[in-house]
């Protein structure tokens, strides 16, 4: 729903932002099957008045606003533009802010560090084999230093989307992860912004409008893409709302089955099948299947 301002120059705003919804269902449709099946029967409730919709696209002046329809208050209440411009400039590559570490920070006190003398004094510790590893990235690295590349990146709340386009065009990461409770407040984003021209090449998870199963395993999807540069997933918060997503992405995180299963106790469970290889132990291939198994 779009609300008109008196203007002439009103009818050439309204053909640009159904020409960009129209763009991205086609993305949509392209890149994320399940989400369009989503934004489409939305559309089609909407348009046979089954749907009460709770919020209408306004354009005010020079910009872009959410009105909710039920309270008559706005979403942005000032011009969407520059609250978007100031989410870009709040974000920093420094590794203390609006970031979270996704491993746990351990402190060795002992001269030095050998394998042996770490198992003689607690054998069951998670992080033996890589204790010296660990060691020298603490004794090298600044706690407070920036990181010279964002590789990925979250966004916490949609909104109408501004802030997308330029914070990604600010950090560049590769990998993103998007999450918006109200499918409806997203739909009004698809006038607004265009998703394809922002993340052309990238790799993109959608979280919009998903119950608790849904969300985790859309994160753990956009967890395990490029696995390695997990260490700090830098985010931003569209309003104290959408803080919640914070402490649902940590609990995704620390309940990761490589966070409570040490790398020296994975070590020791693969190196028993070597074992078990050399005193001619038999094995069932899974590379071909049979059907008369």
């Amino acid at each position: 729903m779009l609300k008109q301002p008196k203007g002439f120059y009103m009818q050439d705003i309204q053909t640009q932002v159904i020409n960009n919804y129209q763009e991205n269902l086609l993305y949509f449709q392209e890149k994320v099957p399940s989400l369009y099946n989503k934004l489409i029967a939305l559309d089609t409730l909407i348009n046979e008045e089954r749907y009460p919709q709770q919020y209408a696209l306004e354009y005010k002046d020079d910009y872009f606003d959410v009105l909710e329809l039920s309270s008559n208050k706005y979403l942005y209440n000032e011009n969407s533009i520059e609250h978007a411009n100031r989410m870009t400039q709040n974000v920093t590559f420094l590794k203390t802010d609006h970031t979270i570490e996704t491993f746990q920070t351990i402190q060795y006190d002992m001269p030095t560090l050998n394998q042996t003398d770490l198992q003689k004094i607690n054998p069951l510790l998670p992080h033996v084999s890589t204790a010296p590893i660990i060691n020298y990235y603490n004794q090298n690295t600044p706690k407070n230093s920036k990181l010279q590349n964002i590789y990925k990146y979250m966004f916490f709340g949609v909104g109408l989307g501004f802030h997308l386009k330029s914070i990604a065009e600010k950090v560049k990461a590769d990998v993103y992860f998007i999450v918006e409770d109200k499918i409806e407040l997203f739909r009004l984003s698809l006038f607004t912004c265009n998703y394809r021209e922002i993340f052309e090449n990238k790799f993109v998870y959608f979280s919009i409008a998903q119950n608790d199963s849904e969300f985790s395993q859309t994160f753990q999807d956009f967890y395990t893409r490029a696995l390695i540069e997990n260490h700090f997933l830098k985010f931003s918060v569209l309003t104290s709302k959408d803080e919640k997503y914070i402490k649902k992405v940590q609990t995704e995180i620390v309940i990761r089955p490589e966070k409570v299963y040490g790398h020296h106790a994975l070590l020791l469970k693969n190196s028993r099948i070597l074992h078990r290889i050399t005193e001619g132990y038999k094995f069932l291939s899974m590379i071909q299947k049979e059907e008369k198994f």
